[in-house]
């Protein structure tokens, strides 16, 4: 749920109004390239790729045609074939500025940063004075973790206009990110002090979504000021509040916005919900949730939230029976589809499971939890073929999760158990480099080498997967007879002791509660 408004947003985003296309009139609308910009227009990528990839057999050396297709392959988030579009536009020699951005923002998705950079300062170089193109770029950078080189461009696009509160809530944003709390208090006072209603929310909302939840609730504290019975600043400054935490402050701001405003209005009942629960007022929040679902059955963020709510208490059945009824409002919503998946994997119903699972990954291919919860349930029924070929269809991208490797180790540990170890060894080497602490990848690794008799790399592993899980008991057993070989009997006598102490029967139930809890952080 992000901050409620209703009007447009005016700052210039990242499809770049500065470069937009143009809107053609009716006159051309039979042309396929006309056609395929009022489908781009209209937000319907499907039917607008169709309609450009016929045109490109007609025409394949058309530049309009592999810039918009450009564009419909970014935002759809099909980042390699994005990529071969927009570069046979750039490569052209025809250089227009929305292309270059777009080839820009596609290379940092494939975390291509130095053809990325290389692209921005490009940008920023044929921008010359033009602010808007200059926040553009710098805004691009901030978001991608570059916020020393988006401090530049932002800072160059303020100078030119002082003015924009969008420029300036940039800057302010992008000198928080870099602890530069003073000079983000210099640019960003005046805005407060001369800001209207309607940009003062606006800035606020942009200072949330960067997580400067501070700066935000100064912006929504000056709206609410400025218009105290607004009913959009009161909500964004509760929400605010609740985002930083301040869950007895945001109650009381949603305590002053008048009933007229609030009883038919799903948004208030689900904030609402959501702080309460914050608070642990159970019967509240249900209450709240269940207002919120009556007036917002198709709310996406509604359903899962309730539903994850009533998960919280162990009541199931109720969450169950949430993500079954917004399923049939929302039948291609990840979200819903996810929550639903879990329900059935909370009560046991792992069939059904199984086929939510697989059809979140129909509507998401790169949703790692639901991938990893598929794998698991096939690894536990002993499916393990099928775990293969759903973790192998992950683990083939380059940001896959650092679990499905674990989980394709421990599939392949399994089918192999008296075969060749080097691929299992492969797969948790690259488990533990994208996530250095993660014992049970160190306690498998372990335990191939101590198979393989080396006993050095052995110990060593479990030794780390004990000191990142001090609770870990099944390393201590295998410590304890590499310390017996050793002859080092007083450490294997200990190592024996402290594996007698620890609970051993863990390992299943702890990777269950493992897929559970990233099926729910990928909910949040």
């Amino acid at each position: 749920m992000g901050m409620v408004h209703h009007h447009p947003v005016f700052i210039v985003t990242l499809t770049m109004a500065a470069f937009a296309l143009p809107i053609l009139g009716q006159q051309a609308s039979l042309s396929p390239l006309s056609q395929a910009r009022e489908l781009i227009q209209q937000g319907n990528l499907p039917e607008a790729e169709a309609k450009l990839r016929g045109a490109e057999k007609s025409d394949p050396n058309s530049l309009e045609i592999q810039r918009l297709l450009g564009m419909v392959y970014e935002r759809e988030g099909k980042y390699p074939q994005a990529e071969a579009a927009l570069q046979k536009v750039v490569h052209s020699g025809q250089i227009d500025p929305q292309s270059l951005y777009l080839l820009c923002k596609v290379k940092f998705a494939l975390q291509k940063m130095d053809e990325a950079l290389a692209l921005a300062r490009q940008i920023s170089e044929r921008a010359g004075n033009d602010p808007r193109a200059l926040y553009a770029v710098g805004r691009l950078l901030r978001e991608n973790g570059h916020t020393m080189e988006a401090v530049v461009e932002l800072e160059k696009a303020h100078s030119l206009a002082r003015e924009n509160p969008e420029i300036t809530t940039e800057l302010a944003a992008a000198y928080l990110d870099e602890q530069r709390a003073s000079e983000a208090q210099k640019v960003f006072a005046p805005l407060l002090e001369a800001a209207g209603y309607e940009d003062l929310l606006q800035a606020g909302s942009r200072l949330a979504e960067a997580n400067h939840f501070d700066a935000a609730v100064a912006a929504f504290e000056r709206a609410v000021t400025v218009r105290p019975g607004a009913y959009d600043g009161l909500f964004d400054l509760a929400f605010a509040y609740y985002r930083q935490g301040s869950f007895a402050i945001s109650l009381e701001v949603l305590d002053r916005i008048g009933n007229l405003q609030t009883s038919e209005n799903g948004d208030y009942h689900y904030l609402r919900g959501k702080v309460e629960a914050a608070l642990r007022h159970d019967r509240s929040a249900a209450e709240e949730f269940r207002r919120a679902l009556q007036l917002e059955p198709g709310s996406e963020s509604v359903c899962v939230d309730a539903g994850l709510f009533f998960s919280r208490f162990q009541d199931f059945w109720k969450a169950l029976d949430i993500f079954q009824t917004c399923g049939q409002e929302l039948p291609d919503s990840v979200a819903v589809e996810t929550g639903l998946g879990l329900a059935y994997f909370h009560l046991g119903k792992y069939p059904e499971a199984i086929e939510t699972f697989r059809k979140v990954l129909s509507l998401n291919p790169q949703m790692d939890a639901a991938r990893e919860a598929l794998a698991f349930l096939f690894y536990t029924s002993e499916k393990l073929p099928e775990a293969q070929q759903v973790l192998e269809d992950g683990i083939s991208r380059r940001q896959a999760d650092f679990y499905l490797y674990f989980l394709h180790a421990l599939v392949l540990e399994r089918l192999s158990r008296q075969g060749n170890r080097e691929a299992t060894e492969l797969s948790l080497n690259e488990a533990l480099a994208r996530n250095p602490h993660f014992a049970p990848a160190y306690f498998q690794r372990g335990k191939i080498g101590f198979d393989r008799g080396d006993l050095a790399r052995a110990l060593a592993d479990f030794e780390t997967a004990t000191r990142l899980d001090p609770a870990y008991a099944e390393p201590y057993y295998l410590i304890a007879q590499i310390y017996f070989k050793q002859g080092n009997r007083p450490a294997a006598e200990q190592a024996r002791v402290k594996f007698n102490s620890l609970s051993r029967e863990r390992e299943e139930k702890e990777q269950e509660q493992l897929v559970e809890s990233r099926l729910v952080q990928a909910l949040h």
